[in-house]
């Protein structure tokens, strides 16, 4: 699924729809979603990084970077993508890596890994960046809980997506930008703190709280030293951090830098800050990005499509055809972000969302990010709902005894940094 990420979350638009009902039925997986990058750079032919198509199932684009680094024994910079893509997709991206040497492209070939398949690669001179790709194609394969029932149903949903390409959607994020439990938005903002402290502490308790529900069988050990760490960051006591180089070892990946860096530099939470790694750091930042935005989108409410006094517009081209619209925005605050201009209607909802937020000029300019526009409305291209067709059975539908579901092909474009989620929200109010 911003960050020039595309993608959609199981929270919305996803679930079972109620016994009975002719509503559609959609839970991500690689079996019924599908993502394909669009607009890609391609590689110039020569350079020192190879450029490749990956293709992967069920797993986040960070975790096959991961895996290929350990492959290639290859640090995490050495590759460079131009967005993340869902874990639960099946999903196509072009990913490029600099470091293999003459026989790169021979090592490549010659990976074979779970869950992935790489493309031939071809040498290019600069690395893939985020932003990039033009866009994203969507594939999501929806089930109806009826046969007999369905055909009215598709028939109003395809007009709804017919109305919806024309006349836009407000450009909302998706869930799985605010993190498994929901938490990142508040955690991008306590790095804006001067005192890291409190988000050491609360980045703490999320990673635990994730690893428990994941993983049940934790030890006792596992879990007292879970304990151990949250307690040191708690009350930042140099003893208690100085004990915590016996205990990091049995901490999950994730927090055992982080206690062992507090065990090294004792009451000094700037470094064990930097002891988080730099993409969570950005990622949470990012998530809270988009909490404002989604706070904007609220008070904006049916004016998102309309560019009013006030409004910074933005060129945004069509991820097909690149032809431009200028369409309004609403700022990704960061720290070279402009401070609103209260004067006009856009400006005043700007400044209430940052006054909302308690934040002023010195909290932005803590943020590592520098700052964007994102356009408030966004088109689906090349939307089509398929023909229906039945099945014998939907997934997490209640059907009749012995009655057939169906299921169609919902496809559709949207650009760099939009979700799948927002047209399934739409339709869902169809």
């Amino acid at each position: 699924m911003n960050s020039g990420r595309s993608g959609t979350g199981a929270g919305e638009g996803a679930g079972a729809a109620p016994p009975g009902s002719s509503a559609f039925h959609w839970e991500p997986s690689p079996e019924t979603f599908r993502v394909e990058e669009v607009g890609t750079p391609p590689p110039s032919g020569t350079g020192e990084h190879l450029q490749f198509t990956l293709e992967k199932r069920g797993i986040s684009t960070w975790e096959a970077l991961d895996r290929l680094g350990r492959a290639l024994s290859l640090p995490g910079a050495a590759f460079g993508t131009a967005g993340l893509k869902d874990a639960r997709a099946h999903t196509v991206q072009g990913v490029t890596v600099l470091g293999l040497g003459a026989d790169g492209v021979q090592r490549l070939a010659a990976l074979d890994l779970p869950d992935m398949v790489l493309g031939p690669a071809l040498a290019t001179e600069r690395k893939l960046r985020a932003g990039q790709a033009r866009g994203n194609r969507f594939e999501l394969r929806l089930g109806f809980a009826r046969l007999a029932l369905a055909e009215e149903t598709h028939r109003r949903l395809a007009r709804r997506l017919a109305q919806v390409a024309e006349d836009g959607l407000a450009n909302s994020f998706g869930p799985q930008r605010f993190g498994l439990d929901g938490r990142a938005g508040e955690l991008g903002r306590l790095l804006l703190e001067a005192d890291p402290r409190a988000y050491l502490l609360a980045h703490g308790e999320t990673e635990l709280r994730l690893r428990a529900a994941r993983d049940a069988q934790l030890s006792e050990a596992q879990m007292a030293a879970g304990e151990e760490l949250l307690a040191a960051l708690a009350s930042n006591s140099k003893a208690a951090q100085r004990r915590l180089a016996r205990s990091a070892g049995l901490l999950p990946s994730t927090l055992c830098p982080l206690a062992r860096q507090l065990a090294r530099r004792r009451g000094d939470p700037q470094a064990a800050l930097r002891a988080i790694p730099r993409r969570v750091r950005r990622m949470h930042l990012c998530a809270h990005q988009a909490l404002l935005f989604e706070r904007l989108l609220e008070l904006r409410g049916e004016s998102f499509r309309e560019l009013l006094p006030g409004d910074l517009p933005v060129a945004c081209g069509r991820v097909g055809s690149g032809a431009e619209r200028r369409l309004p925005s609403g700022p990704l605050f960061g720290r070279r972000s402009p401070w609103p201009d209260a004067t006009s209607q856009a400006g005043a909802w700007e400044l209430l969302v940052l006054e909302e937020a308690g934040l002023t000029g010195v909290e932005l300019a803590r943020s590592s990010l520098d700052g964007a526009r994102r356009p408030l409305c966004v088109f689906p291209e090349g939307a089509s709902l398929g023909p229906l067709e039945a099945t014998k059975a939907v997934e997490a539908v209640e059907a009749p005894a012995g009655g057939e579901g169906a299921e169609a092909l919902l496809c559709f474009t949207l650009p760099a940094g939009a979700y799948a989620t927002i047209l399934l929200r739409v339709l869902r109010q169809e």
